[in-house]
């Protein structure tokens, strides 16, 4: 994963003083400008996409004043972030530049720590979060990840001092750690709540939901100088970018079982099917995969349907991470199917340059691929960052 972002961005946003959300400490220990005195319609940003990205963004905004409208065709439950592999978690390749490691640490440090102030501050029942025990599974000896100050307590295993950090068998070493586990759907509808809730003008944030795809940017900018891009994979036919493409996942819904509680991964053995076990608050998800689309589907379609053979397989696999599985059958689980928005070139963060007028301003969000969970917050963090520094300089 690489990152398309303007020299402007620092991964640091600063707090707020609207009272219908509680910001994270990573949020109110930042530093970005003061609020800017701007002509009405200069306060007004309209973001498109109620995904993870989307909400946060929209929140982030909100927060800093600005007058906030999300537009989308689908709401939780029916969005690519509700069927998310719900772990924070980064899924980042090798080979990544050393500007572009110190950028997704810090985005994704951002991202842990709110995690972990709103299931203080507001309970895992609210929120749907809880903190657990990661293992990231090897295959052979391997040295801690570049992204491990993003982590909390990252190590390798001590099965000695603490047989919950045991490995499975056929694995040499691994990178433990303590990550927010997030139960989607009720955290999508506890981000919901606080985009909509009134602030202190008594304004709310709103949500119009469209009956049909934008097929053209400039009917947005009829509404509003500011647009925030949180399309995902509506972005490869919105603004014609064909580094996206989707990956297709499957993951199994399962009732939890007593005395699991770690959440255990392993992509070494097939990064196609990363394979994973991940009890949650009230259940425990089992997955996954992570594929191209299908030949056989016409194109511009995605295969959507479950199959009973990626049941079957998950099953398998994830027994041989813990035998416990083997009481779970197809008869015991919920299959879900989403599209992870892939991006050959790495996340978009940054102004767009479609042919915008300087008196407009255009920002993408989108292409973390399996990461938008991990590096949602931060992110949204950002684009503040850059509406900010942009529109400083506007007119009164």
């Amino acid at each position: 994963m690489t990152v398309e972002a303007p020299n402007i961005i620092s991964p640091k946003v600063d707090g707020t003083d609207h009272p219908f959300a509680v910001p994270s400490q990573a949020v109110q220990a930042t530093e970005l400008s003061k609020p800017i005195e701007l002509q009405q319609q200069a306060r007004k940003v309209i973001v498109l996409g109620a995904g993870i990205s989307g909400l946060t963004t929209g929140i982030l905004l909100r927060e800093k004043g600005y007058e906030v409208e999300i537009w989308t065709k689908k709401t939780s439950p029916d969005t690519t972030s509700d069927v998310a592999g719900r772990v924070w978690f980064p899924y980042f390749k090798d080979g990544i530049p050393q500007e572009d490691q110190d950028f997704l640490t810090n985005i994704g440090s951002i991202t842990r720590d709110t995690f972990e102030e709103q299931r203080r501050n507001f309970g895992s029942e609210a929120t749907g979060i809880i903190s657990s025990k990661v293992i990231d599974l090897k295959l052979k000896k391997t040295k801690l990840p570049w992204w491990k100050a993003a982590a909390d307590n990252l190590h390798h295993p001590h099965p000695d001092s603490d047989p919950e950090e045991k490995l499975p068998e056929g694995y040499k070493d691994g990178f433990v750690f303590q990550a927010p586990v997030i139960e989607m759907p009720k955290y999508m509808g506890f981000l919901m709540d606080m985009f909509t809730a009134a602030g202190r003008d008594g304004k709310r944030g709103t949500i119009k939901i469209l009956d049909k795809s934008i097929t053209n940017i400039s009917d947005v900018f009829e509404q509003s100088l500011i647009v925030v891009n949180c399309t995902g994979m509506g972005s490869r036919e919105l603004f014609q970018d064909t580094s996206l493409h989707a990956g297709r996942g499957q993951v199994l819904q399962a009732r939890p079982i007593d005395g699991m509680r770690r959440v255990l991964i392993d992509e070494d053995t097939n990064p196609d099917k990363p394979t994973y076990i991940v009890p949650r608050l009230n259940d425990m998800i089992l997955g996954g995969s992570n594929e191209g689309v299908l030949k056989d589907t016409p194109e511009g379609r995605e295969e959507s349907r479950e199959t009973p053979e990626e049941t079957q397989s998950i099953l398998e696999r994830t027994s041989r991470l813990d035998p416990r599985i083997n009481q779970v059958t197809s008869d015991d689980v919920k299959p879900h199917v989403g599209f992870r928005p892939n991006r050959r070139v790495g996340v978009r963060l940054k102004i767009g340059n479609e042919n915008i007028s300087p008196d407009k301003l255009l920002v993408h969000n989108y292409g973390h691929g399996g990461s938008g969970i991990t590096l949602s917050w931060g992110s949204a963090a950002e684009v503040v960052k850059i509406v900010d520094e942009v529109t400083r300089n506007w007119p009164n």
